[in-house]
């Protein structure tokens, strides 16, 4: 799928939107994904259903996001361990460090294993291809980028945005957003 809109900068974190006026109106679906390091993360053959998708990514913004930024603290190797050690081998402290900072929206991401933390002034994105449908190249593999906090915040706001402008349904599902 090339994106008809990008909020953010791919080659360090962005969300890619079809706005397909025409299936949203429909059928309520779009295909919207999070690029990292320019690497698309999800399918770009299965749609998001837009209430759920706008909601979880509204969520992660709210909730998810703030509570990851509150920790300051070095976690490669944490990070280490939960990419490379199975659960059943990781210690309580990975564990706290997995449930904080594990990030999934809906079941467009769920081929990856995918986690922030705050790193200077920014949030650094950890992931790996877990299953298909990520590309069999990199499951398995273990991608980083790092991204500007205001940058992502910033590319957040403005998808919420245009689809609550876009699309009086949303209403519903978003937070008012400042």
């Amino acid at each position: 799928m090339e994106a008809d809109v990008i909020f953010g900068d791919p080659n360090s974190f962005s969300i890619s939107c079809s706005n397909n006026k025409q299936s949203i109106s429909q059928e309520l679906n779009d295909y919207c994904y999070w690029r990292l390091g320019n690497k698309l993360i999800g399918d770009p053959r299965e749609p998001c259903y837009l209430p759920a998708w706008l909601a979880a990514l509204d969520n992660f913004y709210r909730y998810r996001l703030p509570r990851i930024l509150a920790f300051e603290a070095d976690l490669d190797d944490v990070v280490q361990d939960i990419f490379t050690k199975q659960q059943d081998e990781w210690s309580d402290s990975v564990r706290r460090a997995w449930e904080i900072h594990q990030v999934s929206l809906d079941e467009t991401q769920d081929a990856w294993l995918l986690m922030a933390h705050r790193k200077g002034i920014g949030i650094q994105f950890t992931w790996m291809g877990w299953r298909e449908p990520c590309p069999s190249v990199g499951i398995g593999k273990v991608f980083s980028v790092w991204a500007n906090t205001n940058l992502v915040k910033e590319s957040i706001v403005d998808c919420l945005k245009n689809y609550k402008h876009s699309f009086p349904f949303t209403t519903e599902t978003i937070s008012p957003i400042q």
